[in-house]
């Protein structure tokens, strides 16, 4: 027997030493949720959930940027819709005014709620989302997932008055099989801008009046002062009120769209969301049924090694018997 070492006691400290390691380790899991508390613990698992951390970080804010345009078009649509009613009020006031039994004077009265009914509606031009001009004319573009992707909220232009912007008129080349009316083709885009006025009846929605005096007045559109105070004026203003309808409509189909395509790829992203926050889960959460048994098992090891040390540091003091 010999006491200049002990061997066991050494032997009996480092596993104490392992065991006690251990036991950090697992009162660390447990105390943040995490199973990689160091690098070491899973290196090629902490490189992937870092690269998952970023991308679901990248979501989330594409999500908010799709949730930020879908109430930008919301609020393009509701504008639109009380426009909406308020060119339908105008067009009820412009019917009205052409009853041949009403003076001068009364579509007078008529003219100045119209006027207020068409400053209201041109006065959308000027409406904002956060700064952000509604009416602009000018496409805005959003990122819409993690890796950039960009889309396009299309142009809605109200700019200088284009939802009541005067009307041009295109005359056919011929008439209609018995009939000896002329066809007169009523269109918000600018005639003079196209050299075949086939082209643009055929491929831009229109409306048809067969009125020579109507179609007269429309053309000169410097005269067209868009007020009631004549029937000539109303049955003008009816024409150039129709149109409206019809770019009303034709913007808010277009932001129906926009919307409905919006919501689905918010779903979309919420479900990827969704499923690599479960794959994260999986490398990075600890499972606390299982830790809290490793915990109690290490705690077990760390008393018992401790007990063990200090029968194997008092071993050597045998000696001592065969000394007396």
């Amino acid at each position: 027997m010999v006491i200049n070492s002990n061997n066991v006691a050494e032997k009996t400290a480092s596993n104490l030493a392992v065991s006690n390691r251990a036991l950090s380790s697992s009162l660390f899991r447990l105390s943040s949720g995490s199973k990689i508390v160091n690098p070491s613990d899973d290196a090629a698992g902490l490189a992937v959930s870092s690269r998952i951390d970023s991308k679901l970080k990248r979501i989330n804010a594409s999500l908010d940027n799709i949730g930020n345009a879908i109430s930008f078009t919301q609020t393009q649509d509701g504008f639109l819709q009380t426009a909406n009613k308020a060119v339908a009020r105008m067009g009820e006031l412009s019917l009205r005014a052409q009853d041949a039994t009403k003076s001068n004077k009364d579509r007078e009265l008529y003219d100045k709620e119209f006027q207020q009914l068409k400053d209201f509606v041109l006065n959308l031009e000027t409406k904002e989302f956060n700064e952000v001009p509604l009416f602009s004319g000018i496409d805005i573009k959003l990122t819409i997932d993690s890796t950039g992707t960009e889309f396009t909220l299309p142009a809605i232009n109200l700019y200088r008055g284009q939802l009541l912007a005067p009307v041009s008129v295109l005359k056919s080349d011929g008439t209609n099989a018995g009939n000896t009316s002329t066809d007169y083709y009523v269109d918000a885009v600018d005639a003079a801008a196209h050299e075949n006025a086939d082209e643009i009846i055929a491929n831009v929605e229109h409306l048809q009046i067969k009125d020579d005096a109507t179609a007269s007045a429309l053309a000169d559109t410097q005269s067209n002062h868009f007020n009631l105070k004549t029937a000539h004026d109303a049955r003008v203003a009816l024409v150039s009120l129709k149109a409206a309808i019809s770019r009303i409509a034709e913007h808010r189909a277009k932001l129906g769209a926009i919307e409905s395509r919006l919501s689905f790829t918010n779903s979309q992203l919420t479900s990827t969301k969704e499923n690599m926050g479960e794959a994260k889960s999986r490398i990075t959460d600890v499972n606390v049924a299982e830790e809290a048994t490793n915990f109690a098992r290490f705690q077990i090891l760390a008393q018992s090694g401790t007990s063990m040390l200090s029968q194997a540091n008092a071993m050597p003091k045998t000696v001592l018997q065969l000394l007396t």
